[in-house]
C-alpha cells in the first residue's frame, strides 16, 4: 500500500475497502472504484449546491418535535448543518478507503447514543437520495445522470447498511453487557440472599441469648424487687422501734434529771445535817468543859458539894459520849456526802450521755426515714424498671418473629433469584 495519500488512486481506496472487514458487505452492494471516480467528477457541482442541499434536508427535520428533542438535548441545529456539509462532501470526495469506512462507524455509533432509531437513519438516507436525484436530474443529461445516481444510491446502501450493522454491533455490545450485569447482579442478589439468610440466623441466635439474658436478668430483678420490699418493710418496722426507743429514752432522759435535781437537794441537806451536827458537838464540848469546871468547885465546896460533883461527873460523862458520837455521825455524813457527790456525778455522767444518745438516736432516726424514702423511691424505680425489662423480653419474641419471617423472605428471594435466571 502506498504510505502518500497525494499517490492514492481510486483502486488504492478500493482495495482498502475490500481488505476490511465489510468486503462482503461491499461486494454485496456492488460498489466499485469507478463509482467513487464518478461521485468524483461532479463533487465541484455538489460543492455549489451543498448548503441549499442540507437546508431542505433538515427544514422537516426541525418540524418534528421528537428530532428537535434529541438535536436540543445533544446539539444545535446550525452545528449538525456543518457536521452534514462535511457528511456529504466526503460521499463525492474520491476518497472513499478505510477512513471513510471508520467515520461512518463513529457517525452510526453517535447516532445509536443518542437514541436516533434506525427507521430514522434509513428515512434520512432516503431523502438524501430523493434531493441528490432532484438536483442531478435538472442539472446534466439523463445518459449522464442515470450512472452517477446509481452510484450514488449504491454508496447511500453501503453507508446505510454501515450503520444498520453498528446499530446492531453497539445492540449487541449493550445486550452483552446487560446479560453480564444482570448475571452480576444476579450473583449479587445470591451472595445478598445467602448473606441476609446467615445474617438472619446470627441476629437470631443472637437474639436468642440476649433474650436468655434478658430473663435472667427479669429474674434477678423480680428477685431484687422482692427483697426491697422485704427490706423496706424492715426499714419501716426499724423505724417505728427507733421511735419506740427514742420515747423511752426520752423518759430516761427524764427520770435521770429529776433523780439528779433530787440528788442535789439531797447533798444540800446532808450539808445542812453537818453543819447541825457541828453545832451540837461544839455545844458538847463547852459542856464538857463546864462540866471540869463544875467538878473543880465541887471539890473545892467539901462536903457540901460532893452531890454536884456526881453530876458535874454524869455531865462531863454524858458530853464526852455526845462528843463521842457526833465524831461518829459526822464521820459518816462525811462518808455519805462523797458517796452523794459521787452519785451526783454519776448521774451527771449518766445525764450526758443519755441526752448524747438521744441525739444520735436522732440521727439514726432522721437517717433511717431518708434511707426508707430512698428505698421506696429505688423500689418504685426497680418495679419501673422490671416493667421495662419485661417490655423489653415481648419486643425480643416480635424480633424473633421478624427474624422468621425474615429468613423466609431470603429464601423468597433465592426463589426469585433462579426465576430471573430462568427467563
Amino acid at each position: 500500500m502506498t504510505t502518500s495519500t497525494q499517490t492514492f488512486t481510486y483502486s488504492d481506496y478500493y482495495q482498502e475497502l475490500i481488505q476490511g472487514n465489510e468486503r462482503d458487505l461491499i461486494g454485496f452492494t456492488g460498489f466499485t472504484a469507478e463509482d467513487m471516480e464518478r461521485l468524483h467528477s461532479i463533487q465541484s457541482f455538489i460543492n455549489q449546491h451543498v448548503e441549499s442541499l442540507v437546508d431542505r434536508f433538515y427544514e422537516p427535520i426541525v418540524k418534528d418535535p421528537h428530532l428537535r428533542s434529541i438535536i436540543d438535548n445533544h446539539s444545535s441545529v446550525d452545528r449538525l448543518k456543518r457536521t452534514f456539509s462535511s457528511y456529504l462532501l466526503d460521499m463525492f470526495s474520491g476518497k472513499i478507503g478505510a477512513e471513510y469506512l471508520k467515520h461512518r462507524h463513529v457517525v452510526g455509533a453517535i447516532h445509536y447514543r443518542i437514541g436516533l432509531s434506525e427507521q430514522w437513519y434509513i428515512a434520512a438516507y432516503t431523502r438524501i437520495q430523493n434531493e441528490v436525484l432532484s438536483l442531478v436530474i435538472n442539472e446534466f443529461p439523463k445518459k449522464d445522470a442515470l450512472p452517477i445516481l446509481q452510484s450514488f444510491q449504491r454508496l447511500c446502501s453501503l453507508d446505510m447498511q454501515i450503520a444498520i450493522g453498528t446499530y446492531i454491533g453497539t445492540y449487541a455490545d449493550s445486550l452483552t453487557q446487560y446479560n453480564e450485569a444482570r448475571l452480576s447482579q444476579n450473583e449479587q442478589l445470591t451472595k445478598a440472599a445467602n448473606d441476609l439468610a446467615k445474617h438472619s440466623s446470627d441476629m437470631k441466635a443472637h437474639v436468642s441469648n440476649q433474650r436468655s439474658d434478658t430473663e435472667r436478668v427479669t429474674t434477678g430483678l423480680q428477685s431484687l424487687y422482692q427483697d426491697s420490699q422485704h427490706m423496706q418493710s424492715n426499714m419501716l418496722e426499724a423505724q417505728s422501734d427507733i421511735s419506740e426507743s427514742m420515747t423511752n429514752l426520752e423518759a430516761m432522759v427524764s427520770d435521770v434529771e429529776r433523780s439528779r435535781d433530787k440528788l442535789s437537794l439531797l447533798k444540800e441537806s446532808s450539808m445542812n445535817i453537818g453543819k447541825v451536827t457541828q453545832t451540837i458537838w461544839e455545844i458538847a464540848k463547852k459542856t464538857k468543859v463546864l462540866s471540869l469546871n463544875a467538878s473543880i468547885e465541887a471539890s473545892r465546896a467539901g462536903e457540901y458539894g460532893r452531890g454536884f460533883a456526881v453530876v458535874a461527873n454524869e455531865v462531863g460523862t454524858l458530853a464526852a459520849n455526845t462528843q463521842h458520837a457526833l465524831e461518829t455521825i459526822r464521820s459518816q455524813i462525811e462518808e455519805t456526802q462523797n458517796h452523794v457527790s459521787e452519785f451526783h456525778e454519776s448521774i451527771e455522767a449518766l445525764s450526758n450521755k443519755a441526752n448524747h444518745m438521744n441525739d444520735v438516736t436522732n440521727t439514726i432516726k432522721k437517717r433511717l426515714a431518708d434511707s426508707t424514702e430512698a428505698a421506696g423511691e429505688n423500689f418504685a424505680a426497680i418495679e419501673g424498671f422490671t416493667t421495662t425489662v419485661e417490655q423489653f423480653q415481648s419486643s425480643f419474641h416480635e424480633l424473633m418473629a421478624s427474624f422468621d419471617k425474615l429468613g423466609g423472605f431470603s429464601e423468597e428471594l433465592t426463589d426469585l433469584r433462579l426465576e430471573v435466571h430462568e427467563q
